[in-house]
């Protein structure tokens, strides 16, 4: 039969798991509220990045240290320990176009962030005249997004999405949040109002048509010029821009989440599945 540890050594045992958690449970609390010891040993405060990647297989930067990998069960990304300070956020797939984004990290906050992914190559599936649906879409297109205010100054289309209202304006598409102020996204906060429109885009050619992109309420479709492209609402650097298609004078239509595009009489649809 096994002898008892002596009194003494249990006291010791019990004074040494004591000092641990004396120790170590102020340090993981304090971890946990996004404090880190500095170069000087002191407690100092920091921030993160939170990147919800949908895409499997993209890498994510941030500055010029690789801080994680996408997969199909892990689409999200938490980088803790930042200083405050800006940093380069950037996602990178062999497949889709490239994301950056030039954000603040601030004390004790986690900036979050939804890349937009736009594929390199987009399938596109012509629609022939033979097709049923050839002539539901040449009504489609006949159809404006929404019905358009036209006065003598004054041309614009606009459109809801969640808590979000977009415009066009003449050249310029405008965006605003309805939504309750603290919800808010930050780029809609400006000056500490989150509640003035802010200017998405601006061209210096006509633009034909605008649309939220499928499935999303922080990014745009337009079409101008000879193309049809991407853009995020979000206009803090870099505001990422992606061609989409590009023909003669194509315009496009959103219907039930399936993009459509029409360039002369060539009708396909678009697919921008992630």
């Amino acid at each position: 039969m096994p002898k008892p540890i002596p009194y003494k050594f249990r006291l010791v045992y019990f004074l040494l798991f004591l000092g641990v958690f004396l120790i170590g449970f102020p340090i993981l609390v304090f971890y946990s509220a996004g404090y880190t010891f500095d170069s000087t040993l002191g407690l100092s405060i920091r921030g993160g990045v939170y990147v919800f990647v949908p895409v499997p297989n993209t890498t994510i930067f941030v500055g010029n240290e690789l801080k994680g990998t996408s997969g199909f069960f892990q689409k999200e990304i938490l980088i803790r320990g930042l200083k405050p300070e800006q940093y380069l956020v950037l996602t990178t797939n062999d497949d889709f176009w490239p994301w950056a984004k030039l954000v603040s990290v601030k004390r004790g906050e986690v900036e979050p962030l939804f890349p937009l992914l736009v594929p390199k190559v987009i399938k596109t599936t012509e629609i022939k005249n033979t097709d049923s649906e050839y002539t539901r879409l040449t009504t489609l297109f006949k159809t404006p997004i929404v019905p358009r205010i036209i006065s003598p100054t004054v041309s614009t289309t606009t459109l809801i999405q969640k808590k979000v209202k977009i415009w066009l304006d003449h050249d310029k598409i405008f965006a605003e949040w309805l939504g309750n102020n603290d919800a808010a996204p930050k780029y809609f906060c400006v000056a500490r109002s989150c509640t003035a429109p802010i200017i998405v885009f601006q061209s210096s050619v006509p633009i034909r048509s605008i649309d939220f992109y499928p499935l999303r309420d922080d990014a745009i479709i337009l079409a101008l010029d000879n193309g049809i492209y991407a853009v995020e609402i979000d206009n803090r650097t870099y505001q990422n821009f992606y061609p989409i298609f590009r023909g003669q004078a194509p315009d496009f239509r959103v219907d039930d989440d399936v993009v459509y595009i029409k360039d002369t009489s060539y009708i396909a649809s678009l697919d921008l599945q992630l």
